[in-house]
């Protein structure tokens, strides 16, 4: 009496460069992400007490610094939990494209067009906020305040960690696009191609 043994073991495919090269650049990718997030973290308190005395001098009520002072302090430490959660991320994919799951592929290029999407308009936040003397308002004495409380923040902001938040923000940039054209490439189609079991003959 015949029968049919299970399908033989595939061997263990070996990734191609393009999606090594890719799963390093997300890596690096989540190392930038936290030094920056990191930064941002360790100088909130210069920046709150330059802001502060800024503030200050343009004569803007103490209520309203602590408001601002308050939504900064919000803003970094929500920044800072989510660079630690899509750092994390990033990692994760990394290793299972290495092991060549098409939907850790998938879910890289969603990732990289909303990281795109981001650094994009963070250098453009981080422009604008250097640039807000530009700007002027005529007329109305509330929005004046909101523009002049902009500036002071801006200008509590030193201008190295200004220069590394727009450095980091190219960086991540080209590498999410690196690494979507990288998984894009006939290489990576055929590692993440599944590949049919192959059939083993009966045995009596």
């Amino acid at each position: 009496m015949s029968s049919y043994g299970p399908p033989a073991a595939q061997p263990a495919r070996k990734a191609p460069a393009v999606v090594v090269t890719a799963a390093i650049i997300l890596v690096v990718l989540g190392v930038i992400g936290l030094i920056n997030t990191i930064v941002s973290f360790a100088s909130l308190g210069s920046t709150v007490d330059r802001f502060r005395v800024l503030a200050q001098q343009i004569g803007v009520s103490a209520q309203k610094i602590d408001d601002q002072v308050t939504q900064l302090r919000i803003q970094t430490i929500a920044g800072a939990v989510i660079g630690l959660l899509i750092a994390l991320l990033l990692l994760a994919l990394a290793y299972f494209l290495v092991k060549g799951s098409n939907a850790a592929r998938i879910t890289t290029w969603v990732l990289c067009g909303i990281g795109a999407l981001c650094a994009c308009c963070g250098g453009v936040g981080l422009i604008f906020l250097k640039n807000l003397d530009r700007f002027s308002t005529e007329g109305n004495q509330q929005d004046q305040e909101q523009l002049d409380l902009a500036r002071a923040m801006g200008d509590a902001v030193p201008g190295w960690q200004v220069g590394l938040g727009g450095t980091a923000a190219v960086l991540q940039l080209l590498g999410y696009l690196a690494v979507a054209i990288l998984l894009a490439m006939p290489a990576a189609n055929a590692f993440f191609r599944k590949v049919a079991p192959s059939w083993q003959p009966p045995t009596a």
